[in-house]
């Protein structure tokens, strides 16, 4: 070095050690305790106004799904939406880009938009080709079609299933054995790299045993048909939310589930009880279909949860 460049090094290193030196004058902002993480984010979570964004959305760079995406995000940068629900793991399996999908949540979290994912359970068709042991089979084969069909690049290639027979639902999906310690796992995992790439909200779906198609026929590789649903579907709860806050405490868990399960206090058939899941769950949100609350359908006052009759005769 010359000497004036060798004079300039000096002069620097003389400024890094003054900005060290008052660096160390700075009070030490206190780290926040877990339980003050997800007291915060249980608070910004209670007032949550949301729009879904499907994983095509999400993830495509293409001009249309870009402009569809920018508008979502500009009406909650500009209306009273701060929350976006986004597709990462449908019926078909995990279905997301990483690379997309962490740009995105950055974006999200640039803007103050609370980012939730949408996590599709115990219906799953990716994993039947190396993990046919967590599926509902059949001992004869029925003729249905396949749900996802045009997303077997969804499926790791394998060759353990290939000779199953598969229990399917009426719409060609397939299922998870909710008593399967792998299966939970599975979801477990899937759900971590999910928080992992910066979402502060976990929705999950599908978290019941099957109801469309000839249910009476699936055999299960762990459920023994003898434990009450609702006894397997409560394990499961109480496992993956002590599972997810032990690796993030400040996550917030939610799930969907039918409607029908809000005016039944027993099980509905799936294995859904609302006082089950809500030990677990930070948030349930309800599905209203039509179909679920049809005409003649009447309810008897429960006084002890301080509700009313309800009379549908029309």
């Amino acid at each position: 070095l010359s000497r004036g460049a060798q004079n300039m090094a000096q002069v620097k290193q003389g400024a890094a050690s003054l900005t060290h030196i008052d660096d160390l004058d700075q009070p030490e902002v206190p780290k926040k305790t877990p339980e003050e993480l997800r007291a915060d984010a249980l608070q910004k979570s209670s007032d949550i106004r949301g729009l879904y964004m499907t994983v095509d959305v999400a993830n495509d760079q293409g001009a249309g799904a870009k402009r569809l995406r920018n508008h979502i995000i500009e009406l909650a940068k500009t209306t009273e939406i701060n929350g976006i629900v986004i597709d990462v793991k449908e019926v078909c399996g995990p279905d997301y880009n990483t690379e997309h999908l962490k740009a995105l949540l950055d974006e999200l979290r640039d803007n103050n938009i609370w980012a939730i994912a949408r996590v599709v359970a115990f219906k799953d068709a990716s994993q039947i080709n190396v993990h046919p042991e967590w599926y509902l089979k059949r001992s004869s084969p029925k003729k249905v079609s396949d749900q996802c069909a045009n997303k077997k690049y969804l499926r790791p290639a394998g060759t353990a299933g290939q000779s199953a027979t598969f229990w399917q639902d009426n719409k060609g999906g397939y299922w998870l054995d909710p008593a399967s310690s792998g299966a939970r796992e599975y979801i477990l995992s899937f759900s971590k790299k999910m928080i992992d790439l910066g979402f502060d909200e976990l929705q999950f779906d599908y978290v019941r045993f099957p109801s469309d198609g000839d249910v009476n026929m699936a055999i299960y590789p762990v459920w023994d048909k003898k434990t009450p649903k609702y006894t397997v579907m409560k394990s499961f709860f109480s496992w993956l939310g002590s599972a997810l806050r032990a690796y993030k405490p400040d996550i917030i868990v939610s799930a969907d589930l039918f409607g029908y399960a809000a005016l039944q206090y027993g099980d509905v058939g799936i294995g859904q009880r609302l006082q089950d899941i809500g030990e677990s769950f930070d948030y349930v949100s309800f599905m209203v279909y039509p179909s679920h609350y049809y005409s003649g359908l009447y309810l008897p006052a429960d006084p002890s949860h301080k509700l009313p009759a309800v009379n549908l005769d029309k």
